[in-house]
């Protein structure tokens, strides 16, 4: 009898091991990783809020560090597609890509003309320009500030200004379709009436009624009940009926969205995404809000609210589906994606501030310009799995532009006088 107590008193002590080996797995299975949000079910808790700077609004943090990036190399991870470079004396800035990889590029031949730059695509290795618009300008200076393209429209945005330097309140904005260039809008024609103004995303797009586009704009404006000027933000809507191709007369449908004391605005699906600030007793306050374009009485709605002292650059990025912005708190940065119908974030945190970001297709793009070292990576993040890139580009100029699948940076041309390199790469990871 004492032997089988004995026995039974040894099983009661394994159960209680077992037991408590497996509270303690569970418990570390529920323990978040220091990089994971705290309580990824519990949005609202304190722990979620310290761990994401993020007061209001914020669904499941995931964190990505940039010095973990692995290295992407020519032939495994991207392919290059395309490289050009300015001829000797020729002022060229690569701004954008078409969706097959195409080069959309400015240049002017400053031995020559000290003017504007006009738009032109590099095809089978040369540049061709496009359009010239002197002429709607009255031979005005004059300066492409943004470019969009679809496979048939070529749309750009420009500003005029004086002794060589854009910047006044004037603006156009054109389109090149079948060798036709039209002026389809403009500040003297259509509102908004801003002063100093800034421009954000132009984006262009074929529909079966014609050519739609949005534009970004932001600048001083008087309100309506007068008092003194103040800045904010609009979004134009427009569709260029295809009659604007066969006769010069104005064809544009224009709905102009008044988003408020807000900064750029990037659309997705119908709505428009904003950085917003705020100050009170000397601390400003950033948030990220979203306005629907097809409500009656638009109004911008706080989504994302950071806590005081994270600083938001003022341009929202997307790609049609996802949203990101840059932000930084004392010797932090970093970069915020974020899915609008969740507000799940994916936060890449850096080591210095990038010039320039990019997202498209689930890519996000960023980098800077080299410094003392002539190299600075080009760092490429593939949402869909995760998995952060770079690659090293020496004299690299810090652009950055990605299109379908198809990414673009430029770097110095030391053998051509204002030269510059831009390199085109597919992306195949």
């Amino acid at each position: 009898m004492q032997a089988i107590s004995d026995f039974y008193q040894q099983m009661r002590h394994i159960a209680v091991a077992l037991t408590c080996v497996a509270a303690v797995t569970a418990l570390a299975a529920c323990t978040p990783s220091p990089r994971e949000s705290p309580d990824p079910t519990d949005p609202t808790s304190a722990q979620h809020q310290a761990a994401t700077h993020i007061t209001h609004g914020a669904g499941r943090l995931t964190v990505v560090e940039s010095d973990k990036a692995q290295t992407a190399l020519n032939g495994r991870q991207f392919s290059v597609i395309q490289e050009y470079s300015g001829g000797d004396g020729e002022d060229f800035s690569a701004a954008q890509l078409t969706e097959d990889g195409d080069i959309v590029a400015l240049a002017r031949d400053t031995a020559s003309e000290t003017g504007s730059r006009n738009v032109g695509r590099v095809d089978s290795g040369n540049y061709q320009q496009i359009a010239d618009t002197t002429v709607f300008w009255g031979g005005q200076f004059h300066e492409v500030v943004a470019v969009s393209t679809t496979s048939e429209t070529t749309a750009w945005l420009e500003n005029t200004g004086s002794d060589g330097f854009a910047g006044t309140d004037a603006w156009k904005l054109f389109m090149l379709h079948d060798g036709v260039v039209r002026e389809v809008a403009s500040s003297q024609e259509n509102l908004p009436d801003v002063t100093s103004p800034d421009f954000g995303d132009l984006v262009v797009a074929t529909s079966e009624d014609g050519t739609r586009f949005t534009l970004a704009i932001t600048g001083e404006t008087a309100p309506p009940d007068g008092g003194s000027r103040h800045k904010r933000s609009y979004l134009i809507e427009g569709l260029v009926d295809p009659l604007m191709w066969e006769e010069p007369a104005q064809h544009t449908t224009l709905a102009v969205h008044d988003l408020g004391q807000t900064q750029l605005a990037s659309v997705v699906q119908d709505t428009a995404w904003q950085v917003q600030s705020s100050s009170e007793n000397g601390v400003t306050t950033f948030a990220v809000s979203s306005t629907d374009l097809t409500s009656d009485s638009p109004e911008p709605v706080q989504r994302l609210v950071y806590e005081p002292g994270v600083r938001v650059h003022h341009h929202i990025v997307s790609d049609g589906s996802m949203i990101a912005v840059r932000a930084s708190m004392g010797g932090e940065t970093w970069i915020d994606i974020m899915t609008p119908q969740t507000m799940d974030i994916t936060r890449v945190l850096l080591d210095s501030a990038p010039a320039d970001i990019a997202l498209c297709d689930g890519l996000l793009a960023w980098t800077s310009p080299a410094a003392d070292d002539r190299s600075s990576p080009v760092f490429i993040f593939t949402t869909d799995t995760g998995t952060l890139w770079s690659t090293d580009v020496s004299d690299n100029l810090g652009s950055i532009a990605c299109r379908d699948g198809y990414i673009m940076w430029q770097a110095m041309d030391a053998s051509v006088d204002q030269g510059a390199t831009a390199v085109v790469v597919a992306w195949q990871e």
